[in-house]
């Protein structure tokens, strides 16, 4: 990049444009930037470890930079039998019974996210889901809690210990 051409950085929830000098990157990052780049997870966010059949919430309760999970919560799949509670959107035919009520699942998790959302329970939300149930999960999530995502993570970690998943968060600071 040549002196004077402008750079745009991109992080969840933040763009920014800062024109960089003929000295090169050390005027590029602003404050903001680097604090967002630093801390991915503040105290406080809500963890999500999910997959089709469960999710993890967890908290955040660590000081400043320190990152600690406490569990708040294991959520099951509700069982109704409500007309209108099964999964989301067009389903094709030949999905098993099984593939049915993970997306009836998915569909619940994000019910339950957006809620939480939009009553201010949460500032700051990390999803964590195998690839197909965050597949599900992205498109129905409100724009409210959109915006408190953080980052996410395509992983199956539900049956991995608290240990495990703190260490794979950090590795991914």
């Amino acid at each position: 990049m040549r002196p004077g051409q402008g750079a745009l950085f991109v992080v969840p929830n933040l763009i920014t444009r800062r024109w960089l000098g003929s000295s090169g990157w050390h005027n590029a990052l602003c404050a903001e930037l680097k604090e967002k780049l630093m801390q991915k997870i503040p105290t406080g966010t809500w963890v999500v470890v999910a997959d089709g059949t469960q999710a993890r919430l967890f908290q955040n309760v660590g000081k400043q930079d320190a990152l600690r999970l406490k569990q708040e919560e294991l959520i099951k799949p509700d069982v109704v039998d409500e007309e209108g509670q099964g999964p989301s959107g067009h389903r094709p035919p030949e999905e098993s019974p099984e593939q049915n009520d993970e997306a009836t699942f998915a569909k619940q998790l994000v019910h339950r996210l957006n809620a939480a959302a939009l009553k201010q329970e949460y500032e700051h939300l990390f999803l964590i889901a195998d690839p197909k149930t965050l597949g599900e999960i992205r498109p129905q999530l409100h724009v409210e809690t959109t915006k408190r995502i953080t980052g996410e993570l395509a992983k199956t970690l539900t049956n991995s210990t608290l240990d495990e998943i703190e260490k794979i968060l950090k590795a991914n600071e």
